[in-house]
């Protein structure tokens, strides 16, 4: 069995750094797993390096802008040596994450997590698409343990 390698990709990547501790620490000190967090700012452009906009036609809330999410998905996907990529984004509105749904994703080779839980994130990119097995939605609310 291959080490499973996660990249998540987050705006605030200084909120994951508890992922090097406890279990999951453990994991990658032993060589089961890879975890790689890339800050999406990297990919954005301008002084501010704003990954998002206002909503085209007006209206309230932000839109997440689709060149730096692009651009990231493109490098963390050339970088990986897996012939198949899974995008998992994390949304309210996705499917709940069950144990059989968490099985079936440790037998797969790369998943390429958004870790920004948001309503909705549509990427356009043919690229992206043709080269991502799926694009699963798990919902982050109802796997948060109370």
């Amino acid at each position: 069995m291959s080490k499973l390698r996660f990249d998540v990709i987050s705006i605030f990547p200084e909120y994951l750094s508890p992922l090097k501790l406890s279990l999951i620490g453990k994991a990658q000190e032993s060589g089961l797993i890879d975890i790689a967090v890339h800050d999406l700012r990297d990919k954005a452009e301008g002084v501010h390096k704003s990954v998002d906009d206002t909503p085209y036609g007006g209206g309230a809330g932000m839109v997440m802008s689709p060149e730096p999410w692009a651009a990231m998905i493109d490098d963390v996907i050339a970088a990986s040596s897996a012939q198949l990529h899974d995008l998992i984004i994390l949304t309210p509105a996705g499917q709940k994450l069950t144990q059989k749904l968490a099985e079936e994703l440790s037998r797969r080779e790369h998943l390429i997590l958004h870790a920004d839980v948001m309503k909705e994130l549509m990427i356009v990119s043919d690229n992206i698409t043709k080269r991502c097995r799926m694009f699963v939605f798990v919902n982050f609310l109802l796997v948060t343990t109370y």
